[in-house]
Parts: C-alpha cells; sequence; structure tokens
C-alpha cells in the first residue's frame, strides 16, 4: 500500500487492548521531510473508514496539504532530490529544459489538475518548433517530475506516463539529419584553411561527440601508435539561482559510458595532420601535453560549448554547406563507414557504444547496403561454388 492512499497499523494499548492506528500524509515541510497525521480507533472497520476519509478530507484541502503548482514541485524536486543523486551538469540540463520547455506552458498548473490531455496537446505544440530529441528530452523531465510527484503524494496519478515518445520526426525543425559523402569531403577540405577547421576534422573523421573533443589533451595523442585516447568529456552548463538568473560553469568528467573510454586508431594522414598542428600552436616540436588540442580562437585557454556552436555556425556560412546539429557529423562520420563496408562492430566501437545493438538501431536503415549485405554476399559465394 502506497503512503499515498495512507497506512493502517495494529498495535497494543497500555491494558494490552487490540488498536488499530491510522496515518496518512497531508504535506510537506521545505525539507521534503512528510507532515503525517495519525489517528487511533477500536476496530479494522473503524480504520479503513477513517482512513477513506481522511485521505478524501486531505485532498479536499481540509487538513494542511498543499497543492503546488508543477513550477513550484519541479524546481523543488529538480534542486533538492533529484540533484543529489546525479550530476551537478545533469541537474542543471533538467531544469533548463524544464524552464525552456515546460515551464512556459505547463508551470502554472496545478500537480491536481495536470491532464494527459493537457500533456498530449504540450508535446504537440513542441513539435512545432523544436526537434524531436528535444521534445523527448523535455518530456522525459516531466514524466520524473511527475512521477516524484505521485511517489510524494500530490496527486494520485502520473499524466504524463500514458504519452509516449515521438517517434518519427514531425517537428518544424529545418536542419538536415547528416551530411552525405560528399558534403563531408567538402567540409574536410575547407577545415584545412578554416579556423575552425580541427573539431570538424575531429567529429567528422572520428565520430567524435562534442564534450569529447572540448576535453582532448595532447597528451591523449599518441604520435608513434597513431592513436588517439578518448579519457574524458567536457561540457557548458547554466547554474540557476532562485530568482531564474542563471551563470554558465563547465564541469569536466568521464566520458558518456565506460565503453567511451576508448582508444581510436587514426592513421597515418590524421596523425601527421594533428603533428602540424601542434607544431604551429607551440611554435617547435616542444609544447605543453595537459593543453587541450581546441583552444578558443586567441589561443588561449580551452574552447567552451557557446564558442564551439557559434564557430560551427560561422564554418557552415562561410563554407556554404547545409545546416545540421555538430552531433550530426558523429552520424555522417558513421553512416559513412558503414555504407563502406565496415563492420558494424567496428563502428559501434569507435563510436564508443556500450552496445552493438545501438549502433544498429540508429544507423541500419540510413544505409541501405547493410539491409542487402548479407544475401548479396551469400550469392556472389553460391556464384563462385558454381563457376568452380
Amino acid at each position: 500500500m502506497t503512503y499515498g492512499e495512507g497506512s493502517i497499523f495494529k498495535s497494543k494499548d497500555s491494558h494490552g487492548r487490540t488498536k488499530w492506528k491510522v496515518e496518512v500524509t497531508t504535506g510537506h515541510k521545505p525539507d521534503g521531510s512528510r507532515i503525517r497525521t495519525r489517528r487511533t480507533v477500536g476496530s479494522y472497520a473503524a480504520a479503513v473508514a477513517l482512513r477513506r476519509q481522511l485521505v478524501a478530507d486531505r485532498d479536499e484541502h481540509d487538513l494542511s496539504f498543499e497543492n503546488p503548482t508543477l513550477d513550484t514541485f519541479a524546481l523543488w524536486w529538480i534542486r533538492e532530490v533529484r540533484a543529489l543523486k546525479v550530476k551537478p551538469a545533469t541537474a542543471s540540463d533538467y531544469e533548463y529544459r524544464y524552464r525552456k520547455m515546460i515551464s512556459p506552458t505547463l508551470g502554472n498548473v496545478k500537480l491536481q489538475e495536470l491532464e494527459s490531455r493537457r500533456v498530449s496537446s504540450w508535446v504537440n505544440a513542441l513539435l512545432l518548433s523544436y526537434a524531436q530529441d528535444s521534445v523527448n528530452g523535455a518530456l522525459g523531465v516531466l514524466k520524473m517530475v511527475m512521477s516524484a510527484a505521485v511517489e510524494d503524494g500530490y496527486c494520485r496519478k502520473n499524466p504524463a506516463k500514458s504519452i509516449p515518445k515521438v517517434s518519427m520526426n514531425t517537428s518544424g525543425h529545418s536542419a538536415s539529419a547528416t551530411w552525405s559523402a560528399d558534403e563531408a569531403r567538402r567540409a574536410a577540405f575547407a577545415a584545412e584553411e578554416h579556423w575552425f577547421g580541427l573539431p570538424i576534422v575531429l567529429a567528422v573523421t572520428l565520430g567524435l561527440r562534442k564534450g569529447e573533443i572540448l576535453a582532448l589533451k595532447w597528451s591523449d595523442v599518441d604520435f608513434q601508435s597513431e592513436i588517439l585516447h578518448v579519457r574524458r568529456s567536457r561540457r557548458e552548463y547554466p547554474v540557476f539561482h532562485a530568482d531564474g538568473s542563471s551563470h554558465m560553469e563547465t564541469q569536466e568528467s568521464d566520458p558518456k559510458t565506460k565503453s567511451s573510454k576508448r582508444s581510436i586508431p587514426i592513421g597515418n594522414k590524421l596523425t601527421l595532420s594533428l603533428w602540424n598542428h601542434f607544431i604551429q600552436v607551440h611554435g617547435g616540436p616542444f609544447g605543453d601535453d595537459e593543453a587541450y588540442l581546441v583552444t578558443a580562437r586567441n589561443g588561449v585557454g580551452p574552447m567552451t560549448s557557446t564558442v564551439l556552436n557559434r564557430g560551427f555556425k560561422s564554418f557552415l556560412h562561410d563554407n556554404k554547406l547545409p545546416v545540421v546539429r555538430f552531433h550530426s557529423l558523429r552520424h555522417t562520420a558513421a553512416t559513412m563507414a558503414l555504407a563502406d563496408g565496415v563492420r558494424i562492430e567496428s563502428v559501434s566501437q569507435a563510436l564508443g557504444h556500450s552496445r552493438i545493438d545501438t549502433t544498429k538501431a540508429i544507423y541500419a536503415l540510413s544505409v541501405p547496403g547493410l539491409n542487402s549485405e548479407f544475401s548479396e554476399s551469400n550469392q556472389r559465394q553460391l556464384s563462385r561454388d558454381i563457376a568452380g
């Protein structure tokens, strides 16, 4: 029995007579601890009736139970509860998504008045302005918040639970999913002369994530063995204040998953390109191995996510390339490799996926050759056998 509906306990009084205690949560203190009301009656039937009455009274607000708005509960829960279980950057991401995509439409709604129909309408409205992944991310945050509200007894059911993720991109987001192989070659060629070239090459050649690129240091490049070690990730995130204002902070931590820590063979051409970049930055073959590969445009300090996004937009504009998200360069690298016949196991390992199934789910339908590779391979072998 959940505490949201109250509890009944059997006990004995000082004379050894059986008594029944009824306990119902009626609200929460500022520190998150529960406010409870307890009553004692002489029979189980009376306890059941009393519990039913206390719950009804609570929900009618005759007791001290509060009925907060979604804003009040969500911001408290993200900051005071969820933040204790996740990285600061993750908690900040939840609050950012909430403030940007949830609060403007649903923030003033009372928790007990939020219905599935309203959540569904909110999702459909978001799709007019945001990409599918962004909408699903916001929906995920709302589901977590409402699940916590149910668990804490503020509402009876989670109105977002029945709303499915958006499974096809019906949004008005106009950015292309990936570049074609020809567009990727154009970008790689243009990167040789552009100040923002190095992040482009690392993303479209190796499929590195944005945070992995920003965290790379020269000590991660083994020039002799022609291997790049991905050891950490770096990201910028907003820290919100009580008045809703915010400032940006940077966090460096382990990559996304355990398998994201990986060593990638980079070949002679990319190794030579990185060596030439090292010589240019340090003015010779000796320099600081703990310096970052990708730095601010003035060469002082590591590049931030904000500068990277601006640099990428500048690169696209300068070279008249299709507008895509920076993360799409990772998808471009993967689809080009698969289309060229690279084994999916190798692609999965290079991307740092924890499971090959993840790679298949994301890319198999994007690479037509994968669907026919099995049958075509068998037909070639059978043809050779017959010819022999």
